[in-house]
């Protein structure tokens, strides 16, 4: 079976013209070669690693080959690259669809493999798209529907297409905000996708946002690539980076981190911030004078996790920020910059109101 199959491909192959020949390494590859290309006019294939045939993606491609001599299947090509090329990598592999489908995922800060700020945006409105669990993470589930979407010919323009009405707005989700099915001792439960932090430069660390303002500001993120293909774009072009997270809490904080950041602006800075929503104020007043010393400048890792627990001091409902409640996002935009002014003409049409004192804390109103 295999062998005849080979004998077909190599048939399609002797007939077809230039552009069937380029895939010719990669089909190389797929079958165990080295990758220069042992596909010839005489049609001369190693069979040793037939079995590699049992691959769907493999069989798409041998059957555009034979149904249709020089006219490779281009998107079944993708996926047998990426799974070739890439295919101890799940993160490069969907890369790879993520741009052939249109996305751009690709930059000096973000390498292959790295799920920087453009990569995870699209990650994200590809999961939505499909009925994922959004995560803004590449897992198996992802990464099989990727396969599948770029065989059918899924792209860019459809995905983005998707999240917009008959008049070209785009359909935002309401913030998931806490309640008694969705929030326990001070933590969220519902779904929280990967964010970037950018702020510590090309090293990228996780923050979360719930799905639905993740998808949002994912939007976002497409709309500053787009800008930066227009013509004004190309005068002043938007640092893609900029549009990540300002910090790991800079996105959703629970109760505790919430606890913490209160700590710090009233012990170190000195400052009056509404107080979290404490069991006990007095207990919890107590607690932070005695303990001053540990609230530093160096992190808001200071206060034990068993201080915010059920029955404790510090222990309580909720925080005052909205980024407790889902309706915010820091990001790293700098004063000046062209991010900010593309944001305060355009953040309206993802859902997001910048805060009258902070450039950085966008709040999500929808």
């Amino acid at each position: 079976m295999a062998e005849s199959i080979l004998q077909g491909l190599g048939d399609a192959l002797a007939m077809a013209t230039a552009t069937a020949f380029k895939i010719a390494p990669v089909v190389d590859r797929a079958l165990g070669g080295s990758g220069t290309g042992m596909v010839k006019l005489t049609c001369s294939i190693n069979v040793s690693s037939a079995a590699y045939l049992q691959s769907p993606t493999i069989f798409n491609l041998i059957g555009a080959l034979i149904n249709q001599p020089g006219q490779m299947d281009r998107n079944a090509t993708a996926v047998l690259y990426a799974e070739t090329v890439y295919k101890n990598n799940d993160k490069e592999q969907a890369q790879y669809l993520l741009n052939h489908m249109g996305f751009e995922v690709y930059d000096t800060k973000e390498p292959k493999g790295q799920m920087g700020v453009g990569a995870t945006s699209a990650v994200i409105l590809f999961q939505k798209y499909s009925r994922l669990q959004v995560t803004g993470s590449i897992d198996g589930v992802t990464l099989q529907k990727l396969k599948e979407s770029t065989l059918n010919g899924v792209n860019r323009i459809r995905i983005i297409g998707s999240f917009k009405d008959a008049s070209g707005k785009y359909n935002l989700e309401p913030a998931d905000k806490p309640n008694g099915n969705n929030y326990e001792n001070g933590y969220y439960t519902g779904d929280l996708a990967r964010i970037p932090n950018t702020k510590s430069g090309d090293t990228y660390g996780d923050g979360k946002l719930q799905s639905g303002i993740a998808v949002a500001w994912a939007l976002a993120v497409q709309g500053a690539i787009d800008f930066n293909k227009t013509v004004e774009g190309k005068k002043a072009p938007l640092d893609i980076d900029s549009f990540g997270l300002s910090g790991s809490d800079a996105g959703y904080r629970d109760y505790h981190k919430q606890v913490e950041a209160w700590a710090y602006w009233k012990v170190y800075k000195g400052d009056k911030p509404a107080p979290p929503d404490f069991s006990d104020n007095s207990a919890a007043n107590k607690w932070i004078e005695a303990h001053q010393a540990i609230i530093t400048d160096s992190s808001w890792d200071c206060i034990p996790d068993k201080w915010t627990s059920p029955g404790e001091a510090l222990y309580g409902t909720r925080g005052t920020s909205n980024h407790g409640s889902n309706e915010a996002v820091d990001l790293y935009i700098k004063p000046g910059s062209n991010e900010l002014t593309w944001l305060n003409s355009h953040a309206d049409e993802y859902g997001f109101t910048k805060h009258p004192t902070e450039r950085w804390h966008w709040n999500y109103l929808k």
